[in-house]
C-alpha cells in the first residue's frame, strides 16, 4: 500500500524550577516559606516526586517538618505539555538554637550602677566572647 507521512510533535523538557529557600531557628513556630518562579510548580516531600505537598509559587512546610537543626529538602518539579522538568531540591535551613553561659547570678538592686554582664561559651560558637 501507500506510504502515509506520519508527524509527532515532540516537546521540549521545561526549563527547572528556579527556587528559593529560607533559614528558621530551631523551635520556631514562624516557618517560612519556600519559594519557585511559576504559579503552577508542584511541591513535592521527596526526589523522586511521588509525595506531592501542594502547588504554586510557595510552600510552607510544617511545624514538624523543623525540628532539627540543619538542612530540610524539599523538591520542585515543572510539568508544561505534559513533559517534566529535572527535580530541584530546596532547602529549609534550620539554624541551632544557641546556649551559653552567663556566670553567677548577679543580685541588683534598682538604683545601682548598671552591670554588663559578660556571655561566653556560646554553642554552636558565633565568634569568641560576645557582650549582649
Amino acid at each position: 500500500g501507500p506510504k502515509v507521512p506520519i508527524s509527532y510533535q515532540i516537546n521540549r523538557k521545561p526549563d527547572a524550577p528556579i527556587v528559593t529557600g529560607a533559614s528558621v531557628c530551631e523551635g520556631s513556630t514562624n516557618i517560612p516559606s519556600l519559594g519557585t518562579n511559576l504559579s503552577g510548580d508542584i511541591w513535592y516531600a521527596d526526589e523522586t516526586a511521588q509525595t506531592k505537598l501542594g502547588t504554586g509559587y510557595n510552600y510552607i512546610p510544617d511545624v514538624s517538618d523543623a525540628i532539627g537543626s540543619g538542612v530540610h529538602p524539599f523538591y520542585v518539579q515543572r510539568e508544561q505539555s505534559g513533559c517534566k522538568s529535572d527535580v530541584v531540591m530546596v532547602g529549609l535551613n534550620v539554624i541551632q538554637k544557641p546556649t551559653f553561659t552567663i556566670g553567677t547570678d548577679t543580685i541588683m538592686c534598682v538604683y545601682d550602677e548598671v552591670l554588663t554582664i559578660q556571655a561566653d561559651k556560646f554553642d554552636p560558637e558565633i565568634g569568641g566572647k560576645e557582650i549582649h
